[in-house]
């Protein structure tokens, strides 16, 4: 087992998170539940980069696709660290951040990712909610989300 999917799976350990892990692919699976949902995450350490992805339990249907789609634009245009995306098959939305370490890994890094990502799916799954459900518009139901996380 390589030292930072070790550091992974002890950084899991150490905030009450059982995961599943799976060592031939270097990465932790778990659900974790938050105000808005509860989610589906993967975490994994590949090269040089921690990744997580964390999937919403919301399907979008196809006739809103294209404004879940623009919705998801409109997020990732003013997102600094992460990315958004819609899986056109199902219709679930993803949130995905990586980031890159030298030397080694730190417990720093690990926390700030996967933390950060879920903290950003459960930010942002009430806009997609609000535009499935409530026929709200992309642009406004996005402008809340980004209102609400800066006056936090």
């Amino acid at each position: 087992m390589k030292a930072p999917y070790r550091m992974l799976c002890q950084q899991m350990k150490e905030h009450g998170v059982k995961p599943r892990r799976i060592p031939k692919k270097q990465l932790v699976a778990f659900t974790c539940q938050r105000e808005n949902g509860a989610y589906s995450v993967i975490a994994y350490v590949e090269d040089s980069l921690v990744v997580a992805a964390v999937r919403s339990p919301f399907r979008g249907q196809p006739g809103c696709f294209p404004s879940l789609a623009e919705a998801i634009c409109r997020i990732n245009r003013d997102l600094k660290f992460g990315r958004f995306d819609i899986d056109f098959d199902d219709g679930t939305i993803g949130c995905k951040a990586t980031s890159f370490f030298s030397r080694s890994l730190s417990d720093e890094v690990i926390e700030a990712v996967v933390a950060s990502t879920i903290d950003l799916m459960d930010k942002f799954l009430p806009s997609f909610l609000s535009i499935q459900y409530a026929n709200d518009h992309p642009e406004s139901a996005v402008k809340r989300a980004w209102a609400n996380l800066r006056t936090e």
